[in-house]
């Protein structure tokens, strides 16, 4: 108790240093330096996210300091993607900081910043429930604006916000040439299905178990099919994974992978995948499932929340589903009457999964429309609108890409 009571004062101590919004910031010509801190060397959403900006945000031909805090929040799992920076030594300049509001505190500690600075702060948040959490109001009072990947957040965070709230949506770099070459190799392995789950996110919001029932369900006895669960965490949850690994032990045609991969290997993997499938009861944005279609995989997801952004009619196949109340095993989002998910229709799901594995052409058709509409939506210049750069602006900022 005593501990509890030490710490929760020293966190308030910190906070009384920070900065506090004064008004919603001039967009028409951002203050340099352009600073994105977060998470990048972790496989995390947030993390891919601030990785993605950068990339971005750098191809628009903008200098970007990436400052990695992904030790400082102790998120340690993976190797950074882009090079990274060191926090500029300047009283102002433009700072988007990808971190949800419990971590903000520290990383704004860390980072040094300061009241009597003269940041121009940007939120980058997710959240994956139609309401974000009450205490997220005292944090955005730090903030500029605040920015979220999808109008599904948007709706969640506006309503604890003393901030703006503006929808970015996160950007899907364009997958290597030599992954879309050849990505199916159809007629030298099975019709392969790809389920994700992660143990620091919720396996039971992923519905990763349920995803392994329609599988089954749709294949009772085929021998041509192939199933990967693509796991990381898992020890957060190990009743989880006990049960996984007992479904997959009598069935050849699943196996288990329970690793934090790199960028390009989580997209090698998915190149050697038709269908990506996800029956989630929420997502704030769905980092995996963009990911997917920009490689021209099918994808099977449930209609509802953030996901509905870029997966328009044609695109992908949308299953059906029903509200219940959110209650969470996995303990990661708190029980609650007042917050609802869905729950996809099983039967739906499995009719997809033997659609699409009937119909190789009709599945060829989906990924292209589905790749080209990433191509297009998620192409990154969001960022580049919301920061207020000009062309002419972004000439004068131009420099080496790995800056």
């Amino acid at each position: 108790m005593a501990e509890n009571m030490i710490a929760a004062f020293k966190t308030a101590c910190r906070a009384l240093v920070l900065p506090r919004r004064t008004g919603q910031a001039d967009a028409s010509d951002p203050a340099t330096p352009v600073v994105v801190a977060g998470m990048f060397r972790t496989g995390s959403g947030l993390g891919r996210a601030a990785t993605a900006c950068v990339s971005a945000i750098r191809r628009h031909g903008v200098t970007v300091h990436a400052v990695d805090l992904s030790e400082a929040l102790g998120q340690v799992d993976a190797s950074a993607q882009i090079a990274l920076s060191e926090m500029p030594e300047t009283r102002s300049g433009t700072l988007i900081l990808f971190a949800n509001p419990p971590e903000v505190i520290r990383a704004l500690t860390v980072l040094g910043i300061r009241r009597w600075q003269d940041w121009r702060l940007i939120g980058a948040w997710a959240w994956e429930l139609p309401k974000a959490p009450s205490q997220w109001r005292e944090t955005s009072r730090f903030f500029s604006e605040v920015w979220v990947p999808s109008q599904f957040v948007a709706d969640a965070v506006r309503p604890v916000s003393e901030a703006p709230v503006a929808v970015v949506p996160h950007h899907v770099p364009p997958p290597p040439p030599e992954l879309l070459e050849s990505p199916w190799d159809e007629g030298q392995r099975p019709f392969t299905c790809l389920l994700m789950g992660d143990g620091r996110s919720s396996f039971h919001r992923k519905n990763v178990k349920e995803g392994l029932l329609m599988f089954r369900s749709a294949f009772p006895e085929r021998r041509d099919v192939k199933l990967i669960i693509k796991c990381r965490n898992t020890s957060e949850s190990p009743q989880v994974r006990a049960e996984l690994e007992a479904l997959v032990a009598d069935d050849d045609r699943m196996s288990l992978l329970d690793e934090t991969l790199d960028y390009d290997d989580m997209l090698r993997l998915m190149s050697r995948c038709d269908v990506l499938l996800s029956p989630h009861r929420a997502e704030g944005f769905g980092f995996g499932l963009a990911e997917a279609m920009s490689l021209g995989l099918a994808v099977v997801a449930t209609g509802w929340s953030g996901n509905l952004d870029f997966m328009p009619e044609g695109t992908s196949v949308l299953l059906p589903y029903t509200m219940e109340t959110v209650e969470d095993p996995d303990r990661i989002y708190p029980t609650s009457r007042a917050v609802s998910w869905a729950k996809a229709d099983m039967q739906a799901g499995v009719a997809a999964l033997q659609f699409l594995h009937s119909d190789p052409e009709a599945r060829r058709t989906l990924g292209r429309r589905a790749a080209e509409h990433i191509r297009k939506a998620l192409d990154g210049s969001a960022y580049f609108r919301q920061l207020g750069w000009q062309p002419s602006s972004a000439e004068r900022n131009h420099s080496d890409a790995g800056t």
